[in-house]
């Protein structure tokens, strides 16, 4: 496996240069560079695409709500913020009660119709800074260049050696000093994104397809995950399986590899099974389903594509009213991009 010194040969030079984006003139910069490069992480190409399009532009909210925190102290900033985003969730919440009840003509009128409260949403959001810009990004941009990256990629190795090794033998084999690598999870998928963004993620397929068939021994019931047992991810549930195959599919998109990445589009598509355990009714899966479709139809636009989107679209059967930030940011990025890619809006 590469070393991560020899990686910073091989990188572009602004993944090398750019440590810290402060401003929104290198923000523009770095994104507009991993677009042509065809791998910026999809959230952020959409969120971007929201930001910067015709209708955000004129229907925006961003300076109400500017002036609506910007003199209150911290405290009290953050305390309307956040009463601000529940009750934006609950409006889409109490928008989306029915959804799953309408035709797939119905829920394209839905679609265009709900924007409004998701161009609310996404107004409020450009108030939000926990660091830089999150919301557009939610993650650190350039993570191939990030403070911990070397340790963390350190951890990524020491764990594909265990997981792979345990694939194989089917016995687990960990060290006393390696007891905190079951808490890497998170970590590992910030390492294999920043990979991914910096064009050099061609150098992690192997770990990506070494946890997916740990993964795959899991829900076979060959093995017992006795490795990340600190993490609330059960056999049952493909989120696991998902954030793998989309950091695969932004490689591929990256290395111009396009039926490689239908393939693991179609992939997680068919990790939906309403006859398994594995059928994905949860939000945020719903949500990652019409991703992965609308990937697809933006590769081979057909009908029964763009009634695959829809499908998936409308099949939220219990509204999110748990997560105020996150889930409402993702859906609103995911309605705009369907109006955008079908023609509904600029």
């Amino acid at each position: 496996m590469i070393k991560y010194e020899d990686i910073l040969k091989i990188i572009d030079p602004i993944f090398v240069s750019t440590v810290n984006i402060l401003t929104w003139d290198k923000f523009n910069e770095f994104v507009d560079t991993l677009n042509k490069k065809n791998c910026v992480h999809i959230h952020t190409k959409w969120a971007v695409d929201f930001y910067r399009s015709e209708y955000f532009s004129k229907n925006n909210n961003i300076d109400f709500y500017k002036l609506k925190l910007k003199d209150l102290p911290q405290h009290k900033r953050s305390k309307v913020f956040d009463q601000s985003a529940f009750d934006c969730m609950n409006k889409l919440a109490d928008l989306e009660l029915n959804l799953s009840q309408l035709s797939l003509t119905d829920t394209e009128k839905f679609i265009v119709d709900s924007l409004p409260i998701h161009t609310e949403i996404f107004s409020l959001g450009m108030n939000w800074y926990r660091s830089g810009f999150q919301y557009l990004s939610r993650f650190p941009l350039n993570k191939i260049k990030g403070p911990h990256i070397i340790n963390e990629y350190n951890e990524t190795l020491q764990v594909y050696e265990i997981i792979k090794k345990y694939n194989k033998t089917k016995v687990l084999d960990l060290k006393d000093n390696q007891q905190s690598l079951r808490e890497s999870w998170n970590r590992i998928l910030g390492v294999l994104w920043g990979f991914a963004e910096a064009e050099v993620g061609n150098h992690v397929i192997d770990i990506i397809d070494t946890l997916l068939e740990f993964d795959l021994l899991l829900v076979d019931r060959t093995l017992n995950d006795e490795f990340f047992t600190t993490i609330d991810q059960s056999i049952s549930s493909p989120r696991r399986r998902m954030a793998l195959l989309f950091i695969k599919s932004c490689i591929y998109n990256q290395m111009g590899l396009i039926n490689k990445r239908v393939e693991v589009l179609q992939e997680i598509i068919n990790l939906h099974s309403t006859k398994t355990d594995r059928a994905i009714r949860y939000y945020v899966g719903v949500n990652r389903l019409t991703e992965a479709a609308l990937s697809l139809y933006k590769i081979d636009p057909n009908k029964e594509n763009k009634d695959q989107v829809l499908k998936f679209y409308n099949s939220i059967e219990n509204p999110n009213v748990a997560d105020h930030l996150e889930c409402p940011r993702e859906r609103a990025l995911v309605t705009f991009q369907i109006a955008k890619t079908f023609g509904y809006v600029k």
